[in-house]
């Protein structure tokens, strides 16, 4: 999928840091190595890894880690994306299933924080950042939630 998507080309062509050097891909084994793409050192026969290799790969491994824990939350709240006996291409919308499934994650973590914040000494936007959501905006929304709550708070349940 990765091929497939065309993210290769533009990403080795357009992806640098604010200092203009070239942003990488780290693998994992579902990578293949290509321009772009990097992945863990390995120590070769009688030859360990040098200090800085092995600072590399412990870095790089709880970068990915944090990676898992966002799949993980995603699974966690909507385990249906993790049934892969009834999501099946053709068959179900699964990108429909799974980037709604994102975006209430997403939301929550804007609303509750997450593992991988905490982890990372970070702290998600607001949900009003995360939509853009304008300050007039923002008091539009406010007083419809108000004046629907205050409709539904008045009705008797009785009737």
């Amino acid at each position: 999928m990765f091929k497939e998507s065309g993210l290769q080309a533009n990403r080795t062509e357009y992806v640098k840091d604010k200092e203009g050097d070239r942003l990488y891909v780290y693998r994992d084994k579902a990578f293949y190595l290509e321009p772009g793409v990097i992945g863990a050192y390995r120590a070769q026969k009688d030859v360990g890894l040098a200090a800085e290799e092995f600072v590399f790969n412990a870095y790089m491994a709880k970068q990915r880690m944090s990676v898992e824990w966002g799949f993980g939350k995603i699974t966690q709240y909507f385990e249906f994306n993790n049934l892969w006996k009834n999501m099946k291409i053709g068959l179900s919308p699964v990108g429909a299933y799974y980037f709604t499934s994102v975006l209430l994650t997403n939301c929550h973590t804007c609303s509750y924080g997450s593992k991988m914040g905490f982890s990372f000494e970070y702290s998600p936007p607001s949900i009003w950042k995360y939509f853009h959501i304008t300050e007039e905006e923002n008091e539009a929304l406010t007083m419809f939630i108000n004046h629907f709550s205050s409709v539904v708070d008045a009705q008797d349940p009785d009737e």
